[in-house]
């Protein structure tokens, strides 16, 4: 083992080896360790740093154990990601990139509950009426309690901040109250008229005051008004459930909630926002926010024409660097433009299905060409074809074909003519086609892919044990990590976007060739469709989980 270093990292020691420092030769330290870059002394001769000295631990724990272990309580993420961007020590930077991404999750989602009780008691007091004389009195006084929990510490934290006690003539923070981060009791009086400023102090009577508006919290009513605007200012809002809203105030026991949008929320915000705010030509190139404009060009002018709707609404949510915006005007709309453009393509296909006509009566509900339209427009209407009022099973003629062409040939041109014409096509196809999200979308689709990395990951790992591998070399966040970018498989073959196109083909052929040479009418057509979904949704590139939906939701109906 390496002989001890002692490090002065902006004023504080640590020791540790040499072979810990250079565990990861491409990293600073790696480099400042091994002779590349020079090193300075202290007047004691240890190495000296001139970074964050309480910092370091963390960083340090890491170069140990590969693993990032922060307490729960942590408060310093801002500094700890520039001290880490300083060291450049690649699986860290990883790992703490998956920290925060946990981290926030964990933060949106909290619950808050709060249980009140009151009682009355009798106070009783001196008053001084002259220089020798004194009165004995008494009066009712209001006492206040109140058990708040938050799984938020933060909450509670910014609570503290916001809400003081009063006593011996000083305002003190409630935080130094808090039971544990998630814990927090507080007792307090109401004034008593005629009670002397002395007298709370002696009895120990806290009152309770809202900073900086300087407002006494006299009761409980406004305690739970001045608590609800601070958790509603940080996102939460009323449990539906518990209380009823109609008698919130009269409740013993409240509960608050916050919870994340779901990424699609954001996602379509910011779709709104882009396409409204900016001209045609950079809708396929606006990147301020992660979740850029991926969809074909027909859907974007969806969102355009929605986004002239959705400014009578809320026009702070159309502004492209509101990342994040979740106004309750927004929010509405965004849920009752899916209802309405559902419910209205619902009474298409209704209508649509109206027009259909059998030749016969059929048992078998797979038998009914209604059916099948209703499943094909509802589930994966793209593969549609219609011909005089009736959906053809057992033919395709070249007449067909040649106009199936035309139609697709007609639409393609007006959905990415504009792009033609503007020389924007590759950076369409770029977005339409991401490639560089990885093989793996960042919620797992369980499909083959997915077994074929967590078979990669488990041969890492007996690599490593049997000393196959070296350990400095391969990075922490992998294939199984969860998250959306590129990676190497570490000791199987990479694969490529065009590997799954040719396993996707491969599983499909089956399928195909029999709906061809063998077509078994509506029922055979449908199942062709269930297996290609499937087959897709088992070998494609960066699946997404629901796209299983595709090939379960026609078999949950049984043979009649």
């Amino acid at each position: 083992m390496s002989e001890p270093i002692t490090l002065n990292v902006g004023g504080k020691l640590y020791t540790t080896s040499l072979s810990t420092l250079t565990s990861f030769p491409d990293s600073m330290l790696g480099a400042m360790f091994s002779g590349k870059i020079p090193t300075k002394k202290d007047s004691q001769g240890n190495c000296f740093i001139d970074r964050d000295g309480k910092i370091f631990r963390y960083i340090l724990n890491f170069l140990r154990t590969s693993h990032l272990d922060l307490p729960e309580d942590f408060q310093e993420m801002g500094l700890l990601r520039r001290e880490v961007d300083f060291y450049q020590i690649q699986p860290l930077i990883e790992a703490l990139q998956e920290k925060e991404v946990e981290l926030s999750k964990a933060e949106k989602n909290a619950m808050l509950n709060i249980t009140l009780d009151q009682k009355t008691q009798t106070v009783h007091f001196t008053v001084r009426e002259a220089p020798q004389i004194y009165s004995l009195s008494s009066s009712n006084m209001e006492v206040f309690s109140a058990r708040i929990f938050s799984t938020s510490c933060l909450f509670l934290k910014l609570l503290g901040s916001k809400l003081y006690y009063c006593f011996n003539g000083n305002l003190s923070s409630i935080s130094s109250y808090l039971q544990d981060p998630n814990h927090l009791t507080l007792d307090w009086v109401a004034s008593v008229e005629g009670l002397p400023e002395e007298e709370y102090t002696r009895q120990n009577l806290k009152r309770l005051w809202v900073v900086p508006d300087n407002k006494q919290i006299n009761s409980f009513q406004v305690f739970v008004e001045e608590v609800l605007k601070i958790a509603m200012s940080d996102g939460f809002c009323i449990d539906s459930a518990h209380p009823h809203t109609s008698d919130f105030m009269n409740n013993k026991i409240i509960r608050l909630i916050r919870y994340n949008y779901s990424t699609d929320f954001e996602v379509h915000r910011n779709w709104l926002a882009i396409t409204h705010s900016l001209p045609l030509s950079q809708w396929y190139y606006e990147a301020t926010s992660e979740w850029t404009l991926d969809y074909p060009p027909f859907f974007a002018w969806f969102e355009y024409a929605l986004s002239h709707i959705a400014k009578y609404f809320d026009p702070q949510m159309l502004v492209v660097e509101n990342l994040n915006y979740a106004s309750h005007a927004t929010i509405f709309f965004q849920r009752l433009s899916v209802i309405l453009t559902d419910t209205l393509f619902i009474y298409a296909v209704h209508e649509c299905c109206r027009c259909i006509n059998g030749k016969r009566a059929a048992k078998d509900i797979l038998e009914k060409p209604t059916f099948i339209l209703a499943v094909l427009l509802l589930w994966n209407f793209g593969l549609l074809i219609v011909d005089h009022g009736s959906v053809k099973w057992r033919s395709f003629s070249f007449l067909h074909v040649t106009l199936l062409g035309l139609i697709v040939c007609l639409v393609s041109a007006l959905s990415l003519g504009p792009f033609l014409v503007l020389g924007q096509l590759p950076q369409v196809i770029s977005r339409l086609f991401p490639f560089k999200r990885g093989l793996c979308h960042a919620y797992w689709a369980p499909n083959f892919w997915a077994l074929y990395n967590a078979m990669d990951k488990a041969l890492t790992i007996l690599g490593l044990k049997c000393n196959f591998l070296d350990g400095t070399k391969i990075p922490k966040a992998s294939m199984t990590g969860g998250l959306v970018q590129e990676f190497q498989h570490t000791v199987l073959p990479s694969v490529t976007p065009l590997a799954t196109l040719i396993c996707t083909f491969i599983a499909i052929l089956p399928s195909v060739f029999c709906l061809w040479f063998k077509p078994q009418g509506p029922r055979g057509f449908l199942q062709c469709l269930v297996l290609c979904a499937l087959s897709s949704f088992m070998f494609g590139w960066h699946v997404h989980e629901k796209a299983i939906l595709l090939a379960i939701l026609p078999l949950r109906y049984p043979k009649q």
